[in-house]
């Protein structure tokens, strides 16, 4: 005898396994404990503490080669003068700091050279001055002469229609001709003498400009009667002394800066 299973059990058959394997998947996941969780705790470590007081280091460098200075200063007098003043310690080997005065020079001709060329520039500023007012009053003057000779020229008409007519001399025609001739004199005078205003004020211009160049340069010369320390550094030979008069390009003095050592060294050690 054979069964035969309808469809609908069929479905059962198939299904029922799978239902019951999902429900025991789902009971494993959520009957399954978390993980453990562990609380992070700070953690001690044991220093040691020492109170150090402040010492003073004197630092050491101990070389063995030849040195010499990174810099040297080769000091050159760049102006004459007598020497009226100089560093306390200008000796060789004195130790002398940036900035420090060394050597003063007599600095009175060099104030004189300033004050003669300032003299200088205001006398040619002022011939400048006059000679701008000097064009204005000649343009004001030859308004006035042309306008001279404009009435001038009229008289010498009327004087000319008269004489015509037998009521006026020839005297009188010839003087008003003359009176026209030197009215015309003043004014081609007074024409050339603004023609020659623009050269004579670039004349002065020049002459301005070369004392302001002079004067520059007496304040730089004024400026190197002082020689100063351009950087750290030992003196070597010195060779100049108070009173002494110096000619420009003389040689003063050597310095050696301190702040570099250039040379080969075959070992150092430092403390």
């Amino acid at each position: 005898m054979k069964w035969k299973l309808s469809s609908t059990m069929r479905k059962w058959l198939i299904g029922a396994p799978v239902l019951l394997g999902c429900a025991v998947l789902a009971l494993l996941v959520f009957s399954r404990a978390g993980p453990d969780r562990k609380r992070e705790e700070e953690q001690v470590r044991t220093v040691r503490v020492m109170r150090v007081g402040k010492v003073d280091v004197v630092p050491r460098t101990l070389g063995y080669g030849t040195a010499q200075p990174g810099n040297v200063w080769k000091a050159v007098s760049e102006v004459r003068g007598r020497v009226c003043g100089v560093h306390p310690h200008l000796e060789s080997g004195a130790m002398v700091n940036e900035g420090e005065v060394l050597l003063r020079i007599d600095p009175t001709e060099y104030e004189l050279t300033i004050a003669q060329v300032e003299a200088d520039i205001a006398q040619a500023t002022a011939q400048l001055e006059a000679l701008a007012v000097k064009e204005a009053n000649d343009r004001a003057s030859l308004q006035i002469e042309q306008d001279s000779l404009t009435f001038a020229k009229g008289e010498l008409q009327r004087y000319q229609r008269l004489y015509a007519q037998n009521a006026a001399s020839a005297s009188e025609v010839d003087r008003q001709n003359r009176t026209v001739l030197t009215q015309r004199q003043s004014v081609q005078q007074l024409q050339n003498s603004l023609r020659l205003v623009p050269q004579q004020k670039k004349s002065l211009e020049a002459t301005l400009a070369v004392k302001n160049a002079r004067l520059a340069q007496a304040k730089l010369d004024f400026a190197k009667t002082v020689v100063t320390a351009p950087f750290n550094c030992r003196l070597g030979a010195v060779e100049i002394e108070p009173g002494q008069y110096l000619t420009a390009g003389q040689s003063l003095f050597e310095a050696y800066g301190t702040a570099l050592v250039a040379g080969g060294f075959s070992r150092r050690d430092r403390r």
